[in-house]
């Protein structure tokens, strides 16, 4: 099958995909005849490439507008150079207009995938209210055109359902994953060694961009009361982001700076070691309206390790698959007692990572949820064009 795969973050590199639309993007590509299309300033696309960049600017809205354009051209071209695709594959952003048009044009249907909710994503980031009617307005045009819909979680596909009136039976849900090849176990003194840490250390580990709602700031605040029953404890803060100064700060505020090791960026293929440097590792989000499918949850379960996340939707598969504990991440005393018991009882730890594992591999390693986009493109163009016309 040909797909066309549409992505509308800025790429400025390769290591720029983010792990979801990498590993997706990946996976079908094994199976699947895929080509990228993603915004990346200042340069054009590769001819013959799999991957077409698109020239894009960085003037927020204006920028986001054009680039449906460009991309709506790119579309067209590609097909009429290369032949038609079967069907394309868009991830959803707030003015996603080229894949309704290009699939009128072509006559090829498309298939949206959902990973938030605009009220969530407004918030986040900030936008004024004066655009979200044009959020709004274009977010419905692209829920009804697309021909299915793939939501992350279970209360997205409510929200469409409730908030956008799109028939329940237009939307599947799959939740994010792992690579369980990248992603897996490695002994914590091997991996210490290797990043110049203290093998005997006793680590927490954190890994992912440093928005708000990561809640890595609870994190901080629960950091004191396992640094009083054992002042070695080293809390590893993976990533980059907003929040990285701030989060910085108030290590220092608190008299935890020097218990604190902020990494800042790391390759993609490096995230695993750092995970497995760690004892136990923490998933502090703040609840939002979508819920959460949490990849780096999946990451450190596939990685063998236990982990303590927040008690709200799309966190239950710790507690189910006995992988870790939930807690009420703004109580410190909570967060701060689960920590100071994962971290006194290692056999427990071990066990909740073998469980955690396993769970990843049998239910949300990437091949898998490939595989599972990949029958829904199959059924829509045979929904699309009956009997193969």
């Amino acid at each position: 099958m040909r797909i066309f795969f549409l992505y509308n973050e800025i790429v400025k590199k390769e290591s720029d995909l983010i792990p979801h639309i990498r590993e997706l993007y990946t996976h079908l590509a094994r199976e699947h005849d895929v080509i990228l299309f993603a915004p990346r300033p200042g340069e054009g696309a590769v001819p013959g490439d799999r991957r077409v960049y698109i020239r894009a600017g960085t003037v927020p809205i204006i920028s986001s507008l054009l680039f449906q354009l460009l991309l709506l051209a790119a579309l067209v071209s590609r097909s009429r150079r290369e032949g038609k695709p079967d069907a394309m594959y868009s991830r959803h952003n707030m003015y996603n207009l080229a894949p309704r048009l290009a699939s009128r044009v072509l006559g090829v249907p498309y298939v949206l995938e959902e990973n938030g909710l605009g009220a969530d994503e407004v918030g986040w980031k900030g936008i004024q209210a004066l655009f979200r009617p044009l959020i709004r307005l274009t977010s419905l045009l692209d829920f009804r055109g697309a021909a299915h819909i793939v939501a992350v979680t279970p209360g997205i596909r409510q929200a469409l359902i409730d908030d956008y009136g799109i028939p329940g039976a237009k939307i599947t849900v799959i939740e994010n994953g792992a690579n369980t090849d990248l992603f897996r176990p490695v002994g914590a003194a091997q991996a210490r060694a290797v990043l110049g840490m203290d093998p005997a250390a006793r680590v927490v580990c954190f890994a992912g961009t440093l928005y708000p709602y990561q809640g890595v700031d609870s994190l901080i605040r629960a950091a004191p009361l396992v640094l009083a029953k054992d002042p070695s404890v080293l809390f590893l803060v993976v990533g980059d982001g907003p929040m990285l100064r701030e989060s910085r700060e108030l290590a220092g505020r608190l008299g935890v700076a020097g218990s604190f090791r902020f990494t800042g960026r790391v390759p993609y293929e490096q995230v695993p070691l750092h995970i497995c440097a760690a004892d136990l590792c923490v998933a502090p989000k703040k609840p939002i309206l979508s819920g959460y499918s949490p990849l780096k949850l999946y990451e450190y379960m596939a990685c063998g390790r236990p982990v303590i996340a927040t008690r709200t939707a799309g966190f239950e598969v710790l507690e189910a698959g006995q992988a870790g504990v939930l807690v009420d991440p703004e109580n410190p005393g909570e967060f701060g007692a689960a920590m100071n018991r994962l971290l006194g009882d290692p056999a427990l730890g071990e066990r909740m990572g073998r469980n955690g594992r396993r769970c990843v591999e049998e239910k949300r390693n990437w091949a898998g949820i490939a595989a599972e986009i990949g029958g829904i493109l199959a059924s829509t163009v045979r929904l699309y064009h009956p009997g193969g016309s």
